[in-house]
């Protein structure tokens, strides 16, 4: 008896898709509304991992640059003599665009029949292979690079320092460009944002909780202060699944209880 109509309905809703396919080809009346789908879809990861990209580079070019302080002379000397001496100078990006891919495990793209690879594979296909392997070195290379860059902030707290030079430029922004670029309702709209404040707690059922908010420098404190905006927040505990989610919080004082799900 089920098997008749799990067979019917799966071929009325394979009719469906496949009805449906004709209007997202060029010229269909979806067409734009797909290709605006898929970019919104390709970009964010193609400028994360151009952004990751040109960290990695400069940081690999860092030790080069000290050398050339030290030793001026003696580097350009050999850089004469050689007529392809620019080899050298690919040789470090093409490392860093390989090895990730090929050295670094990701669970994402480990088994070929995964809906990941099964969507590269189609970004390859109607898009560009230059896409696809962007978004595939980017699933391999920020696990490892954002535990180092967490620990690097930790340790010089960049971020921590340019936080409150940050909100003055952005006020300084808004007061030279808010005329030409922004209605006054806008306008007011954001300086009242600016203005308000939040004093947020966040508590969790799990005994000793790492709470962070992900897009901001200054690490979490309870009561601490901040814009009424949207923050993301990750709270993690040893046998707990991590919980991580963008949260709008309003001017006030504000106490957010998470509660974590055992594994």
């Amino acid at each position: 008896m089920l098997d008749p109509n799990i067979e019917k309905r799966t071929d009325k809703y394979l009719t469906m898709l496949n009805s449906a396919q004709s209007k997202f080809v060029d010229g269909g009346e979806y067409a734009e509304y797909g290709k605006q789908a898929l970019r919104s879809v390709l970009i964010p990861p193609i400028s994360m991992s151009l952004s990751l990209f040109l960290i990695c580079l400069t940081f690999s070019k860092l030790p080069l640059k000290l050398w050339l302080l030290i030793k001026p002379v003696s580097v350009n000397a050999i850089d004469k003599k050689h007529p392809l001496s620019w080899l050298k100078k690919l040789i470090m990006p093409a490392v860093i665009l390989i090895a990730p891919v090929v050295l670094i495990n990701n669970t994402f793209t480990k088994d070929q029949q995964s809906p990941v690879n099964y969507f590269l594979a189609k970004v390859e296909e109607s898009s560009n292979p230059v896409f696809s392997y962007a978004i595939r070195w980017t699933l391999h290379a920020q696990p490892v690079l954002h535990p180092l860059g967490l620990a690097f902030e930790e340790k010089l707290g960049i971020y921590e320092h340019f936080t409150p030079l940050s909100h003055a430029l952005a006020k300084v922004d808004i007061l030279r460009h808010g005329d030409s670029s922004l209605s006054a309702e806008q306008q007011q709209r954001q300086k009242y944002m600016v203005e308000q404040k939040t004093k947020l707690t966040i508590t969790s059922n799990a005994p000793n909780a790492d709470i962070r908010i992900m897009n901001i420098g200054p690490k979490y404190r309870p009561g601490m202060v901040l814009n009424a905006s949207s923050y993301d927040i990750q709270v993690s505990a040893p046998g707990f699944k991590t919980y991580r989610r963008w949260h709008q919080i309003e001017s006030g004082e504000h106490t957010l209880a998470i509660k974590l799900t055992a594994k």
